[in-house]
C-alpha cells in the first residue's frame, strides 16, 4: 500500500494464506496520527457540506457510528489476540 509506514509481508494469494505487517512503534504511532487527521479531515469537510461525505449514501453521523464500532471490532480482536498469546491487558 502507497504511503503505508508498515512491511507487508507473506504471500497474501489467498483467504487462506496469511498477511503479516511489520512495523516499530513509532511507525504506529505515526499511522494512527495520519488516521487520525484524515478523519478529522473528512469531518471538516462533511461539516462545511451539510453533513454530506461524498462517496458515503449517509451523512458524517453515520459514517461516525460506522468507524467507531469498526475500530471496536478491531480493539476486541487485538484484545483477544493478546490474551491468547499469555499477554492478558489490564481492565
Amino acid at each position: 500500500m502507497a504511503g503505508d509506514p508498515c512491511t507487508r509481508r507473506g504471500p497474501g494469494g489467498s483467504a487462506e494464506e496469511r498477511i503479516i505487517f511489520t512495523c516499530s512503534k513509532t511507525q504506529l504511532i505515526q499511522a494512527l496520527n495520519g488516521s487520525a487527521v484524515a478523519v478529522e479531515r473528512l469531518i471538516r469537510r462533511a461539516c462545511s457540506h451539510g453533513g454530506q461525505v461524498g462517496g458515503f449514501k449517509r451523512d458524517i453521523v453515520v459514517l461516525l457510528g460506522y468507524l467507531i464500532a469498526h475500530e471496536s471490532h478491531h480493539r476486541g480482536s487485538i484484545l483477544l489476540t493478546a490474551k491468547q498469546a499469555g499477554h492478558p491487558l489490564d481492565e
